[in-house]
């Protein structure tokens, strides 16, 4: 009798590991179905969303600079005074 159901433990374990192997194989064929979808999807489309995706970087960026804005003028401003002044004193060394 506990031979018989060893048996029965061991062929049913076997089922379980077959079921695993071939649930296995199916989602790697489902992955690979899954992407051949997904490549159906025109390049037109595609590139509409890469722009989408750009535009909406670029808007933020722009928000980000109207927001740093006033001090990234003066930054600017005074980075433009500084190589003006070195200019100056430049020629000012060369010219005593």
């Amino acid at each position: 009798m506990e031979v018989v159901m060893m048996i029965v433990m061991v062929v049913m374990l076997l089922l379980m590991l077959m079921e695993k192997e071939e649930d296995k194989r199916m989602r790697r064929v489902r992955r690979i179905m899954r992407k051949m979808r997904r490549r159906r999807t025109s390049a037109r489309t595609r590139k509409r969303s890469v722009r989408r995706k750009r535009m909406r970087k670029w808007r933020l960026r722009r928000m980000n600079r109207m927001r740093m804005g006033k001090s990234m003028m003066r930054m600017r401003r005074m980075k433009k005074m500084m190589r003006i002044n070195m200019m100056r004193w430049k020629r000012w060394i060369k010219g005593r």
